[in-house]
């Protein structure tokens, strides 16, 4: 299956600032101190951080940076060279006469006769 590197970094842009989008819905909602919390205390970890009061232009930084740092990412790792994404097969091989591509896509080479 052949995916644009753009279309890769539009889904890992979307999805790194989606759940930075989330982490800024739950310090908005006073609840992020309590998570950081319990994720340093399950680690065995002091917890050394306090998290401030929520600020939308600070939160809206927050996911456009991530946003756009993820799409660099996928575009860049789309191209690059042997990806998916880039356009090269993951897996090809035959099986009685007919070419299979990964994704399902078949092709007959044999002669109808």
């Amino acid at each position: 299956m052949k995916i644009s590197p753009v279309r890769a970094g539009i889904v890992f842009g979307l999805f790194l600032a989606f759940f930075h989008a989330a982490w800024a819905g739950l310090v908005a909602a006073g609840q992020a101190q309590r998570l950081i919390d319990f994720i340093f205390w399950a680690h065995f970890i002091a917890p050394p951080y306090q998290i401030q009061p929520f600020e939308f232009a600070r939160a809206a930084i927050l996911v456009g940076v991530t946003f756009l740092a993820g799409l660099t990412f996928g575009v860049v790792g789309g191209a690059w060279p042997g990806s998916t994404a880039g356009g090269v097969p993951a897996a090809v091989g035959t099986v009685g006469g007919a070419t299979c591509r990964a994704g399902g896509a078949v092709s007959s080479r044999a002669a109808v006769t």
